[in-house]
């Protein structure tokens, strides 16, 4: 993350206030699904509601390996 946060505030009086700020930073983030640890197995087929949308639940592929992502995959730029 890189940027500037900036807050103020302003009393006038003992009923009235002001209070404001300015955000100029980015970030970055990439999010996704990560077969990481198959505990001694060679691949993970995922039950068939945590598949995507554009693959059949009988589709010969549904078989990860170790690595590979599946499910979602987004990548974000905030600003």
């Amino acid at each position: 993350m890189a940027g500037l946060a900036i807050n103020f505030g302003l009393q006038f009086n003992d009923n009235w206030n002001f209070a404001g700020g300015l955000d100029f930073r980015t970030y970055q983030s990439e999010q996704y699904v990560e077969v990481f640890d198959l505990l001694g197995g060679n691949y993970h087929a995922p039950n068939r509601l945590d598949l995507p949308e554009h693959r059949s639940p009988n589709a010969a592929n549904n078989a990860y390996r170790e690595g590979e992502k599946y499910d979602y995959y987004n990548d974000n730029l905030m600003r």
